[in-house]
């Protein structure tokens, strides 16, 4: 598995493109910002990629999304960043020490995180950045899906398992052909969403994912 110290904007564009991100490029010289910079869309989520040092053989990236809204913007940032994430989300302040809000009154609040590649850092890795940053923004737009009101989904094996690791507990709510989210395994399991999420990228060779958003995990077929 090889490393990379570099990345071009086609190799970065390439993973998202696989994970189904819509992308457009911008070069220094097209946007206000004078940095290379990946427009990226997946549904409800938009997303800006800027690409930093020595172009056109990227040393990192910083991840931006942006929003307005919330009753308690303060509070909303805190909560979000008490959990275990890529991202991290803060809340704009204007020049007087104001929160920024727009004409509606909705503050303006801001996600963003960092992918260095200094030290060779794999293609592999780069993309599970690149899942993790979009499991997190599904929570800082706040969308919902229609399966986190349904009840989840009963699995009888685990009654039987006892003081079992995390591990065979996820592998237990997939047997039998079942498919579920990490947010349904969160549920089920009384755990941590992003716990369960570190288990199911690591564990690849065990797992896999239909690519949807959320994504829904299964066993991966024996060979």
């Amino acid at each position: 598995m090889s490393t990379h110290e570099t990345y071009t904007a086609n190799e970065i564009m390439d993973i998202l493109t696989e994970l189904d991100v819509e992308v457009s490029f911008e070069s220094a010289e097209e946007n206000e910002f004078n940095v290379a910079n990946i427009n990226c869309e997946l549904g409800e989520i938009e997303f800006f990629c800027l690409l930093v040092v020595n172009s056109p053989f990227f040393e990192g990236l910083r991840l931006h999304s942006f929003r307005f809204g919330g009753d308690n913007p303060i509070r909303f940032v805190n909560e979000f960043n008490e959990e275990m994430r890529t991202a991290r989300a803060s809340v704009k302040f204007d020049n007087e020490g104001l929160i920024e809000v727009d004409e509606d009154g909705d503050a303006f609040m801001h996600a963003q995180a960092d992918i260095h590649f200094a030290g060779g850092v794999t293609k592999e890795h780069v993309q599970f950045m690149f899942e993790m940053w979009i499991e997190d923004l599904v929570d800082f737009h706040e969308i919902t899906f229609d399966d986190e009101e349904e009840e989840p989904t009963h699995v009888p094996e685990l009654g039987i398992l006892g003081d079992t690791t995390l591990l065979v507990r996820i592998t237990a709510c997939l047997g039998g052909g079942r498919s579920m989210t990490a947010r349904e395994m969160a549920r089920l399991l009384e755990n941590d969403r992003h716990i369960i999420n570190s288990i199911l990228y690591k564990e690849r060779k065990r797992f896999v994912n239909d690519g949807a958003q959320p994504p829904r995990w299964s066993l991966k077929a024996k060979s």
